[in-house]
């Protein structure tokens, strides 16, 4: 009869053990969505590599123009954006006459929480548009931020790309609160804007503030001391279903929240971009020296 009880038991907690590592290993994929470019591969890298640390399966997946749709319709259940994004082209909120990042941020968030969109929070950069002069130029006229180019912009060239040259709350926002008008606004691919600065065709250009070219081609940004241009803070957009199964998923991304600033992620992208490293390496690299995970 002890017998027959001792083995009962064995096999009942054989069952519950195996029944615990079936559930374990049938953990479905997780799928981090990136939008094509340099720091959405290295941050998706990121939040891949946190994750599979505490033993969930993931799998980058491209997520084309709009991380937003893609983790609206369940193709990805996580996705890195920005606040600026969410404001202005997913939720069309209304313009602010001065922008705060704070306010765009909460109200951002409450749109993606009435959508079961959970925001886990802000990484600590922001990728915005911002106006950049060679150093040389700015150190000859002594600027630093946009109202600088009160006295000099009637003489300066900018060169942008079509969309900041359109929207209303681009070129013409900044030409309407700084009261600015440059001599000449030639519109450009943003590669060649690059290279039309270095030729000195256009004295200025429209750059994002985490572009790994702003140092390669010795450049400075000036600072938007009006708060012209929209905000777009970095944050962690989680599917709300995820996180009610895996409620643990929300501490474990908490891990990278406000550790990334903009120097950071410049210099993620320069890797990237310029020295050609992969995108998984450059990630996993920032995680084992900020003591997130080991090497």
């Amino acid at each position: 009869m002890k017998l027959k009880t001792t083995i009962l038991a064995i096999l009942t907690i054989s069952i519950i053990i195996s029944g615990c590592i079936s559930q374990m290993g049938s953990k479905e994929t997780i799928y981090i969505g990136t939008m094509p470019f340099n720091e959405q591969y290295i941050l998706a890298n990121m939040v891949g590599i946190i994750l599979e640390e505490q033993g969930y399966k993931t799998e980058v997946l491209e997520a084309g123009s709009q991380n937003y749709a893609a983790i609206e319709s369940n193709k990805i259940q996580i996705a890195v954006d920005y606040s600026g994004t969410m404001y202005n082209v997913i939720f069309k909120l209304p313009a602010l006459e001065t922008w705060d990042p704070d306010i765009v941020y909460d109200e951002s968030v409450k749109k993606l929480d009435e959508k079961n969109i959970k925001t886990v929070g802000k990484l600590g950069f922001r990728n915005d548009y911002a106006i950049a002069v060679k150093k040389e130029f700015s150190e000859k006229n002594n600027i630093s931020k946009i109202s600088d180019l009160n006295t000099l912009s009637s003489e300066m060239s900018l060169g942008t790309d079509y969309i900041f040259a359109t929207r209303p709350d681009g070129l013409p926002r900044i030409e309407e609160l700084y009261g600015i008008n440059f001599k000449s606004v030639m519109q450009m691919e943003p590669t060649l804007m690059y290279v039309a600065i270095e030729n000195d065709e256009v004295d200025s250009i429209t750059a994002f503030t985490t572009d790994a070219r702003i140092e390669l081609f010795d450049l400075n940004l000036l600072e938007d001391d009006k708060n012209s241009l929209p905000p777009y803070d970095a944050m962690i957009l989680v599917r709300g279903e995820l996180i009610e199964q895996n409620p643990e998923i929300e501490e474990i991304l908490s891990e990278i929240v406000g550790k990334i600033d903009t120097e950071d992620m410049r210099a993620m992208n320069y890797q990237y971009d310029v020295e050609k490293r992969e995108a998984f390496d450059i990630a996993k690299e920032f995680l084992i020296n900020e003591g997130i995970i080991e090497n």
